[in-house]
């Protein structure tokens, strides 16, 4: 890591995390409609929910390249989670509970910068660093990370939601590599997710680092991180 002039992020529990829990937010969004719903069933119906996204994206590996299936994935994610909590509506009803829900999230006050992302953010941008997010993303995320003052450390932000590729087609990676005016060789990539960020990075040519912010310990054959306070102590060890 000699060599890096450029740094790369994932965005969704890499720099910023939801403020509320998920079931918090379905909560919020059934009491509008005078749903009283239970957090407990919703958790659990949530569960139900995640099978079948990982049914989904396993099957699809490229789902997260076409907004309209993307979005046609997470209404359908959060109707299931509804039906399976035992929320009574009909099919028609609970899609529409879920498209408020997703497009709740699109609110900068549903999400929040880790602690320790600001401050590291800064610091690389102090030490001359281009920095950039590549996410797998459909909603507004620059609007969400100028929000909380994130942007302003940025260099570009691309999403696959907007650009129709995504992690871990080496493409995303490389355009990213364009927007910097890097080498492979001269660039890092941080992302909390194996299959999409460290492989996707790692074909691209660039050096993948993980970031395990619930300290799972996952198996991994790059370094692994569990804050960006960590990032620094790695570049600051290869200088």
């Amino acid at each position: 890591m000699k060599a890096v002039r450029a740094v790369f992020f994932d965005a969704g529990m890499t720099l910023i995390g939801p403020s509320l829990l998920l079931q918090e937010v379905m909560a919020l969004v059934l009491a509008r409609h005078g749903v009283d719903a239970d957090l407990d069933a919703l958790r659990l119906g949530l569960g139900r929910a995640e099978d079948y996204y990982l049914e989904v994206v396993r099957a699809d590996r490229d789902i997260w390249s076409d907004r309209g299936r993307i979005l046609a994935m997470w209404r359908n994610y959060y109707s299931t989670a509804l039906g399976a909590a035992g929320v009574e509506a009909d099919d028609a009803r609970l899609k529409e509970w879920a498209e408020e829900i997703i497009r709740a999230f699109e609110d900068p006050g549903l999400w929040q910068p880790y602690p320790d992302v600001p401050g590291t953010l800064a610091e690389l941008r102090h030490r001359g660093f281009r920095q950039g997010v590549i996410s797998d993303w459909t909603g507004p995320l620059e609007k969400i990370l100028a929000a909380h003052g994130l942007l302003d450390h940025l260099d570009f932000v691309l999403t696959s939601g907007e650009l129709g590729v995504a992690k871990p087609n080496p493409h995303f990676f490389e355009l990213a590599l364009r927007q910097a005016g890097v080498s492979p060789s001269q660039a890092i990539h941080v992302g909390d997710t194996y299959w999409t960020d460290v492989l996707g990075a790692r074909v691209a040519g660039i050096q993948p680092i993980l970031i395990d912010r619930k300290g799972t310990n996952p198996p991994a054959d790059c370094p692994v991180i569990t804050s960006l306070a960590e990032l620094l102590v790695l570049l600051d060890g290869a200088a």
